[in-house]
């Protein structure tokens, strides 16, 4: 390597062999970096090319170097098949597993995002703390039953209850009602969480802060509130009682009209 190649390039190359999973080359690099260059943002760097593509004899030999395994890496381990692998070498080199990413969720939220079943298990049983409090359409402080039932699969979420997570404790029925980017199934999510004995007509325990005067509601406030009218119809047709208040005096008509929500108030007059 001549010393006349830039920092930039270096670290380039170094990310693209780890990337391709060349440890060779690698070593290579390292072998032949310039004396009184600094590595570490390069190594680091090239650790993010590996764990985005699963290569974990490349990933191994960099934490060596001092590379440190950190939360924000979940989101492209976990597009890999060998994540597991990726999260319990982290874990084996002291990267807590109760660790927060940059925008401060946790990686379990994360990870229960992704609707894995098996990496959602491989946490439980690897000491992660299911009580920590991810966030949910805005709001923060949201239980990891809020997280599943909006973002997750029905077997994720009946998983977490089986390792002590309580229903009561949690406002899953008020986040899959709102939850307006959420994956295909939510209506299915919504009935199951009623199997399970949730109240439909539950004031929110948590909610969006205050600064954005819309108070804590019922379910069907929540899904009125994004004017998610097929979540307003199945809670109607499942029973909810529209004429519930808010913690500011307003029942779902008053509320959808607040909002603005007209869709909503047209299919609230149909039903009265």
């Amino acid at each position: 390597m001549s010393d006349s190649d830039s920092d930039e390039l270096i670290s380039s190359r170094l990310a693209k062999a780890a990337g391709a999973g060349d440890l060779s080359e690698i070593q290579g690099l390292v072998r032949n970096w310039p004396s009184g260059n600094a590595i570490e943002k390069s190594l680091q760097s090239a650790l993010y090319s590996a764990v985005g593509q699963g290569h974990v004899s490349v990933i191994s030999y960099l934490m060596d170097l001092g590379a440190k395994f950190h939360a924000d890496m979940a989101y492209v381990a976990l597009s890999c098949k060998n994540a597991e692998d990726m999260f319990q070498l982290g874990r084996s080199r002291g990267w807590d597993i109760n660790s927060r990413t940059t925008i401060g969720l946790p990686v379990f939220a994360v990870v229960i995002q992704s609707q894995s079943l098996p990496l959602t298990r491989w946490f439980l049983t690897h000491g992660v703390d299911p009580t920590l409090r991810g966030s949910r359409a805005g709001v923060s402080g949201a239980h990891m039953l809020d997280v599943a039932a909006a973002c997750s699969s029905i077997e994720v979420l009946d998983l977490l209850i089986e390792h002590g997570l309580k229903l009561e404790d949690s406002d899953a029925l008020h986040s899959v009602a709102s939850a307006i980017d959420g994956p295909p199934g939510r209506l299915d999510m919504m009935a199951h969480l009623l199997t399970l004995g949730m109240d439909i007509n539950a004031i929110e325990k948590v909610g969006a802060p205050e600064s954005r005067g819309i108070g804590r509601g019922s379910p069907l406030h929540s899904a009125t509130y994004l004017e998610l009218e097929e979540h307003v119809a199945f809670l109607l047709e499942k029973g909810a009682d529209p004429t519930i208040k808010n913690t500011l005096g307003q029942d779902v008509m008053d509320f959808a009209r607040t909002q603005e929500s007209w869709k909503v108030v047209e299919l609230l007059s149909k039903h009265s």
